[in-house]
Formats: structure tokens, sequence, C-alpha cells
């Protein structure tokens, strides 16, 4: 499949829908009409320069931000426009893991993998439930025995998954990637990439992540969609990117500076 410019993809079953969003910082325009469609149960990578609006593009899906103009739906359901109870409700179908984990470093594993739980209100396990639960999740992504450590005694690669297990604790339909694999060495950047594609799989989730690591998108995408000058500039899958004629696209895919942006435009 290949959208054109800022193509909103052709997916059959799409779990959230981007219509012509828009967001503006003081006089800095960051998103400026972006569309785009997330088909369930598959792995769409976002990809772009850095100030591209990826992470922005990610607050807005997840209702931290508000957009100028435009609107974020999930089945259906405006996300942008629901009221507190309403947002509350789509946000129980959302787990997040940010781009440095965000782990409390005073709390311990057990404490920051519950901590949602335990913040979802009345009916949320407690006792020994609880302790099951955090021992579950923990094991979904490889960790064990590790719940009355901080997050300082634990690597880089335990502290992304304890982040994902603390994101996958309330077992939410769709999780959001934030650059999981920032300040990784290779050997763990790979382990992460096994690791959302694995939880993928076993719980079945839709899953959306931003990344620069080009290896990574091609491992892990169902889809992948580019930012580019504030919108959707293509929506592909891994191989036709990789063909793709664009010079912004190759540019990207090899590291390359774009002597001119005007003629990398598709047409």
């Amino acid at each position: 499949m290949t959208d054109a410019v800022g193509g909103g993809g052709t997916a059959e079953d799409p779990v959230i829908e981007i219509r012509d969003l828009h967001k503006s910082f003081g006089p800095h325009s960051i998103l400026r009409g972006v569309d785009l469609t997330i088909p369930r149960g598959e792995v769409t990578v976002i990809i772009g320069r850095s100030g591209e609006g990826k992470s922005v593009l990610l607050k807005h899906i997840i209702g931290l931000l508000h957009p100028d103009r435009g609107e974020v739906l999930v089945d259906g359901v405006s996300m942008t426009h629901a009221g507190p109870r309403g947002r509350r409700a789509l946000l129980r179908r959302f787990g997040m893991l940010f781009q440095n984990g965000a782990l409390f470093d005073s709390m311990t594993v057990f404490d920051n993998v519950a901590f949602p739980v335990r913040e979802s209100g009345r009916g949320a396990p407690r006792g020994d439930a609880l302790r099951q639960l955090v021992r579950d999740k923990l094991a979904l992504v490889g960790l064990s025995g590790v719940e009355d450590k901080t997050p300082a005694e634990l690597s880089g690669g335990q502290r992304k998954r304890v982040a994902l297990a603390r994101a996958v604790a309330l077992e939410p339909e769709i999780i959001l990637y934030d650059e999981p694999t920032t300040g990784l060495d290779p050997v763990r950047t790979h382990a992460v990439d096994e690791m959302i594609l694995e939880t993928a799989k076993t719980l079945n989730v839709t899953s959306v992540v931003i990344t620069h690591d080009m290896q990574a998108v091609f491992e892990i995408a169902d889809h992948v969609a580019m930012l580019f000058d504030g919108k959707v500039l293509l929506r592909v899958s891994p191989e036709e990117l990789r063909e793709h004629p664009s010079d912004v696209v190759q540019s990207f895919i090899h590291g390359r500076p774009l002597a001119d942006a005007s003629a990398g435009q598709l047409t």
C-alpha cells in the first residue's frame, strides 16, 4: 500500500483516526494538518527529523495536548472533544512507554508497576491479587525477582522493561512508545525491539512507535508514517519505504543531508 501526501491510510479497521491536526507553540507551527489512521492490532512506526512534531503528535493521541484545529478519534469517539469522564474512559485503553522510561526513582519496581493499578480506582486489585498481577507483568517482559529493587539498581534495558510492564499493567488495547531505544547499545536496542513485537503478539495490542532507529523500523513495523514539514508525507510498508524514490525519504533512511527539500516532495 502507498498513500499520497498526507495520506490517512486505507486500513479496513482503524482504531485511531487523526484528522487535520494543527498545533503551534507561540509563533512556531509544529503540526500543519496531520491526517493519519492507525490500524488495529498492528505496529505503526512514525519517523521524521528532529523537531517535526512526532512526540507532539503522540501527546495529542493520548490527550496530553489539545490541538489548535482538528481531532483525534479512538474507535470513532473524539479524544479531543471528550469531557473529563469520557477522556478517562478512553485513556484506560492506552499504555505509554515514555522516552526515558519515566520511572519513579523513589519507588521500588513493585510500586512503579503497581502505580497505575492503584490509581485506577475502586475495584482495582489489592493485596495478594496486586502482587500476583505485578509478578505476571514483570514475567511478561522477561523480568523476575526484581520487585524490591529500585530503578537505580537496574540496567538501562531492565528499566525499559519495567516501564513496559507498568504500561501494560492495566492490559491496554493500545501502547504508545516514544523513542523506546534511545540511549541503548545495539544489543539492548534489539532486545527492546523484540519486546515490542512479543508484547504486540502476546497481548494483541495496537502499537504506535516513534523512533529514529531505521533498523528498528524495518524489523518491527507493519506500517511506516513519515512526518515532514508538519504533515504526513507518506504512509507505506517498510518494503515500500526502503525503495521509495523521494529524496526526502532516502536522505532520512541513509542519514544524508537533504540539499533541496522541495526536490523531495511527492507528486
